[in-house]
């Protein structure tokens, strides 16, 4: 893979990233139907994510930094509350209340966003053996494109609702882990099928747009962290790194500007153009699984 190739794809990943389309999908058939090559394929692709994290941090940085003090609260309130418990027990006659733990919206927003991770690193642990194997596919690529597809269409066929995080059940937040797990496969878009699940569930747009974003940090932390502990041994030459650090800055700066873009359209427009594209793009992987 030569500079410019890692450069065009640091772009790619950060555009369709956050587009409700399949960024993993698109560079499979990229990769596929061009013949470029890209010698530690995996690795590469994940560690581009760094860039387009480095982007929704960027992007979200007050909405980041007051769920990190809110979450520190909750770890304080949680070591409070065990305190009183103690005294409570010693001295039942002087009872005290215990605190609340996720009385604000962005507490709740807080367990809402753990939940969800949690689900979802459970879902992707078990389909780890799976997506890596289908990782290189077209066909496979082309089967993800379609069910992001009618996920998209169907999520457009529905009013979206009003919910904010105060009005969110546990259980739908583990949903959308589930779902958001399953985008480990080639061709399902993370950012799509969390937004459609979440305005199925009856979500505000502009509540799901700002979920949906927000759960990729951790969810692409994550990634990351697990690629780059399997690929401890991996024989990393200059060139190499220079190749992916081009790709990761590149990823990030279109990340950013795409984030911006994508606001404001998903605010205002429908995701049905979004599903009519999966469809196609489907179509193409998988006449191209054929002639290939």
């Amino acid at each position: 893979m030569s500079f410019l190739q890692a450069i065009l794809m640091g772009i790619l990943q950060g555009i369709l990233e956050f587009l409700p389309v399949s960024s993993s999908g698109h560079i499979v058939l990229l990769e596929n139907v061009s013949g470029i090559a890209i010698g530690e394929g995996l690795l590469f692709e994940t560690l581009i994510h760094i860039g387009t994290l480095a982007a929704v941090i960027f992007a979200f940085k007050k909405e980041l930094k007051q769920l990190v003090l809110d979450g520190i609260r909750i770890l304080l309130d949680i070591v409070d509350n065990a305190k009183i418990w103690y005294l409570n027990k010693r001295m039942p006659e002087k009872e005290q209340r215990y605190k609340k733990l996720f009385q604000t919206n962005y507490r709740r927003l807080f367990l809402l966003l753990f939940v969800s991770m949690a689900v979802t690193s459970a879902v992707g642990l078990l389909m780890k053996g799976f997506s890596e194997k289908a990782a290189g596919s077209l066909l496979a690529s082309g089967i993800g494109f379609f069910i992001t597809g009618v996920v998209l269409l169907v999520a457009d066929c529905i009013k979206p609702g009003n919910r904010i995080p105060k009005d969110v059940a546990l259980w739908q937040a583990a949903v959308i882990g589930a779902f958001q797990g399953a985008a480990v496969f080639p061709g399902i878009s993370r950012m799509g099928i969390t937004i459609a699940v979440c305005l199925l569930l009856g979500f505000n747009r502009k509540f799901s747009v700002i979920y949906s974003f927000l759960l990729s940090v951790p969810a692409v932390t994550g990634a990351v962290l697990v690629e780059l502990v399997n690929s401890s041994g991996a024989n990393f030459t200059g060139t190499l790194i220079l190749e992916y650090f081009l790709g990761i800055v590149f990823a990030a700066l279109a990340g950013f500007l795409c984030i911006r873009f994508m606001q404001r359209v998903l605010l205002k427009k429908r995701l049905r153009g979004f599903a009519y594209y999966c469809f196609f793009i489907g179509i193409a992987a998988i006449i191209s699984y054929f002639a290939v």
